[in-house]
């Protein structure tokens, strides 16, 4: 044998021979059959030869680098729904409604400060909310007038806000989302308002219903002007803070709302009604449309 040349046999492998050793495939003539005998060969004749497997093309009608998968065990990826954020709030739309309410806020309590004490002090005190509503002053209706607009100054900041935060509507412009928002608040108040008239007519509850009425609107003003600061504070902030600043702004209306239902029945104990009347009005009229409002919600986000 050449001293140049060194010949050994080696196992089956599918690995990239090194450059630097050739396989050389010979006819194995001891045995006689028409094996082939694999060696490795260092000579360059040997390494640059177009008969180097090196060189030649792996034949195979399988793909290299794809895994074969059983097709029984291959599942449908169901899509998910992806839901972001709307990142891009519209500064300049909410500076003007912070602007309307602190005007209001300021015109209020520069003209009428006796009776703008005198509302705040009416959400605490029953006795004197109950004079405010024996009352009828006409000053009180006027500023009632000014706190209405900014429970909807608050209610479509909020609206906004969530739109903000959870993305339900898309495509419109921000003042359209806030007049949605505006629009949503009055039919809230107006929902309520006749299906108390509603209520009040079947039952012949008139003197009931006509003082729950004046304090649910009551405090559906002292919602307006609570909630509006830390909304304002939720605008300009993000992340954490926002989420932390929306949602208490959403718990104190429902700690509002119990309030308000506390106070009803004290005002349904005062006039010596039937406790049966205000369980089916609060199961019928309060308690199933904020369920099925709930319901929606959460279907729809």
């Amino acid at each position: 044998m050449n001293d140049s040349i060194f010949i050994y046999q080696y196992e089956t492998t599918h690995a990239i021979p090194s450059i630097l050793v050739a396989p050389h495939y010979l006819k194995n003539t001891e045995q006689k059959s028409d094996t082939i005998t694999p060696y490795y060969s260092v000579q360059p004749e040997h390494i640059f030869s177009l008969s180097n497997p090196l060189f030649a093309p792996y034949k195979t009608n399988k793909p290299i680098f794809i895994t074969e998968t059983d097709s029984q065990k291959v599942t449908n990826i169901q899509p998910i729904e992806h839901r972001t954020s709307l990142s891009y709030k519209n500064t300049d739309l909410i500076i003007i409604l912070i602007f309307s309410f602190l005007i209001i806020v300021a015109w209020l309590k520069t003209s009428l400060p006796k009776y703008f004490k005198q509302f705040f002090t009416a959400l605490f005190i029953y006795s004197e909310s109950n004079r405010l509503f024996n009352d009828k002053n006409a000053i009180i209706e006027y500023l009632f007038t000014y706190l209405n607009i900014i429970v909807l100054i608050s209610g479509g900041l909020l609206f906004y806000l969530l739109n903000a935060e959870y993305a339900f509507i898309e495509n419109l412009p921000s003042i359209a989302i806030v007049g949605i928002g505006i629009g949503f608040t009055i039919f809230i108040i107006a929902f309520r308002y006749f299906t108390m008239q509603i209520v009040s007519f079947i039952f012949e509850l008139n003197k009931f219903f006509s003082e729950y009425i004046f304090q649910s609107l009551l405090i559906t003003k002292a919602i307006g002007i609570t909630i509006l600061p830390l909304l304002i504070v939720a605008s300009f902030t993000t992340g954490k803070v926002t989420y932390i600043f929306l949602h208490t702004s959403i718990l104190i209306i429902l700690l509002y709302y119990i309030y308000l239902i506390i106070r009803g029945t004290k005002i349904l104990l005062k006039n010596n009604l039937l406790f049966l009347y205000w369980i089916l009005y609060l199961c019928s009229a309060e308690i199933l449309p904020i369920l099925l409002f709930y319901k929606y919600i959460e279907k729809t986000l």
